[in-house]
């Protein structure tokens, strides 16, 4: 059984996400602390690139379980479940900043590789984005650093 472990009761159903995105940018970034209200186990059918920068703790996509720790990367398919759940110190209450969040629909996606053939190459991984791709090793490193060089003040 799943559990959280922000108190040690079952996940439950997925709470379904709506994601309010600005028609007039292609894709909605955010940034957010943990414990939050929008840190909890949902789904919704955009694909989501998550970001932790901050903490360590467990996490959960589809039905896979794994551990994270700063600089974990994935890239969530629609409408697949989700959480990460960080080990909060002795008298932390919140990890401020803790994650960054890019999510976009699929059909914008679809349209770019269609207007622009050389990103068909992400062809495969969108399709094992269905069950989570984690990006491994310098990426989640890299894509961490270059948020910070790129982040003002």
């Amino acid at each position: 059984m799943i559990t959280s472990h922000l108190n040690d009761t079952p996940l439950g159903a997925p709470v379904f996400e709506c994601i309010s995105q600005d028609p007039k940018f292609s894709f909605y970034w955010h940034s957010h602390d943990f414990p939050a209200p929008i840190a909890r186990w949902n789904y919704h059918p955009e694909y989501e690139l998550h970001l932790i920068r901050y903490s360590a703790g467990h996490y959960v996509v589809g039905d896979y379980i794994g551990r994270f720790e700063p600089g974990n990367l994935v890239l969530v398919g629609p409408n697949i479940p989700h959480a990460w759940f960080s080990e909060l110190d002795d008298g932390q209450s919140v990890i401020k900043g803790r994650d960054v969040v890019l999510q976009f629909k699929g059909e914008w996606l679809e349209h770019m590789m269609a207007l622009c053939p050389e990103l068909n190459c992400l062809s495969t991984l969108i399709e094992d984005s269905a069950l989570g791709v984690e990006f491994k090793g310098r990426s989640g490193t890299l894509c961490r650093t270059a948020h910070q060089n790129g982040r003002a003040g």
